[in-house]
């Protein structure tokens, strides 16, 4: 029986134990997830090194198999201040924790040490492919007259694949509408000191570095560095107003704050309490001047250099 490239469902789920299936339910994990690639089996190969009496490939043995998935999660809160949106657990196996604060908010920081996993399903029309131990990385892009979205890149270890009926139960009720980067849902923006500059465009990689370390006799996806690099592109003013060349020069430091939505449960805030400039470049925004800059946060005291709220 043929099988549609259209019909595909996205679950995740935390394990509690590492590398243990934590059996993700499409009535309580499943994502909706937009542009998602799947690379169902990686495989590392040995080549025997035999010799022998004619040209000719020899026997390639498999040392190592994970699988991949990627895709995009819209920018929305879950519609409650103080209660984690969805995209929290796809954060959270990212290497970032989690902490609410009851009808205030959901407070994301990145962390360096006790990292959580997912056991991420991916349906493909009744094929079912299951990565366990997932961790991975993520980028966040803000630019105008787009949908701001959370790109996801995951690994995991391979599980082969079955073939398994598309659950019946799937429930998204948990993902509320997101908002376009326009005016009416965009709040505060600062950077170095400057309020509200005119923005084309603000952008967060969070640059994780994640390895499959080679053991004997343990299978693990491992987080073992993170260097978070942003960049924004804003209206270029008048040297007086805010010399950039200047602040580059300098190595200025200051805090960084994007704020994306207005109504209580749907607004996210990036913020980097400190951070300096590099790379000032001359940009266009249809016949505009603009400024691109690389915007690097900096940690203070450890694992505060970038901090992401839904309220």
């Amino acid at each position: 029986m043929s099988k549609s490239t259209q019909i595909e469902l996205i679950l995740a789920k935390i394990e509690t134990v590492y590398g243990e299936d934590s059996n993700p339910e499409a009535a309580l994990n499943a994502f909706k997830v937009a542009n998602g690639q799947l690379t169902p089996l990686n495989v590392e190969t040995a080549a025997l090194d035999y010799k022998k009496p004619t040209f000719g490939n020899n026997e390639q043995i498999i040392v190592g198999e994970s699988m991949k998935i990627t895709g995009d999660i819209y920018v929305a809160g879950s519609g409650t201040p103080g209660k984690a949106p969805p995209v929290g657990v796809l954060l959270r196996g990212c290497g970032w924790a989690e902490t609410l604060v009851p009808s205030v908010s959901a407070d994301y920081n990145p962390i360096s040490v006790g990292f959580e996993s997912l056991t991420n399903n991916c349906y493909k029309d009744g094929i079912l492919h299951k990565g366990t131990g997932c961790r991975g990385t993520f980028t966040a892009d803000f630019t105008a007259k787009q949908v701001p979205k959370f790109s996801f890149d995951f690994t995991g270890r391979f599980v082969p694949v079955i073939d398994a009926p598309m659950p019946a139960d799937t429930d998204y009720s948990g993902f509320i509408t997101p908002k376009a980067a326009i005016p009416a849902f965009t709040g505060d923006i600062s950077l170095l000191g400057v309020a509200n500059p005119k923005t084309k465009s603000f952008t967060l990689d969070t640059k994780t570095e994640v390895v499959k370390p080679e053991w004997v006799n343990f299978d693990e996806i491992s987080i073992v560095n993170r260097l978070p690099e942003g960049k924004a592109e804003i209206e270029m003013g008048s040297i007086a107003e805010k010399d950039w060349f200047a602040a580059v020069r300098e190595q200025q430091k200051g805090e960084v704050l994007y704020t994306h939505g207005v109504d209580a449960g749907n607004i996210c805030e990036v913020k980097y309490p400190s951070a300096m400039v590099t790379s000032p470049t001359y940009g266009d925004n249809q016949k505009t001047l603009t400024m691109q800059l690389t915007v690097t946060p900096l940690i203070t005291n450890g694992n505060d250099d970038v901090l992401i709220s839904f309220k």
